[in-house]
């Protein structure tokens, strides 16, 4: 009676194992999401976990243009995070962004788009500042650079940029100005 305890221990502990193995080999991408779903990225098991991604997939992203609010999104065997895994994006304001993002090709078209939304409706103060601190955040985790600039660069147009806004016909005129890039501020801010 002493030992039956530890064999129906290793048993249910052995088939808990197979069955695991047998979710994340038949079925990857839904076996991570639901795994990292229950352990954020920041934690010690997410931290593994996304080690053991990094080697099952040829990449692992975050791209406005592909990745999903709050799904990962497998293509070609690159993987792209959730944008909800980035910190202080507003939902709302993720969102409206993530839609008007497809007609966009770079960074002045970018804020063409959003910005109908942005100065319409009673309010537009907390909207616009959800929306820069949102964008603020996309740059930093690394989601606009699709858009063939450096981060500090977009991020030193953004306020300039939505600020002009409310005048369509300026922000068509306005003007990048590029910054240089300071890599270990890039890599601090990305995590």
């Amino acid at each position: 009676a002493s030992y039956g305890f530890n064999k129906s221990h290793a048993y249910a502990y052995a088939y808990l194992c197979y069955l695991f193995l047998y979710l994340k080999t038949h079925y990857k991408d839904q076996f991570y999401q639901t795994s990292l779903e229950k352990n954020r990225l920041n934690s010690d098991k997410g931290i593994s976990l996304f080690l053991e991604m990094k080697e099952r997939y040829k990449d692992i992203k975050i791209d406005l243009r592909f990745s999903l609010i709050s799904n990962f999104y497998v293509d070609d065997e690159v993987l792209y995070l959730p944008l909800s895994y980035i910190s202080s994006c507003e939902k709302e304001a993720l969102e409206e962004i993530k839609k008007s993002c497809d007609k966009c090709s770079d960074y002045l078209s970018l804020f063409i788009c959003i910005s109908p939304f942005i100065y319409s409706g009673d309010q537009e103060e907390k909207r616009k500042n959800d929306v820069k601190k949102t964008l603020s955040s996309l740059i930093d985790a690394g989601a606009l650079d699709y858009l063939s600039l450096n981060r500090k660069t977009m991020k030193d147009n953004l306020f300039r940029l939505l600020d002009s806004g409310r005048f369509i016909d300026l922000l068509k005129k306005q003007k990048i100005y590029p910054s240089k890039e300071d890599m270990g501020e890039r890599f601090s801010l990305e995590r």
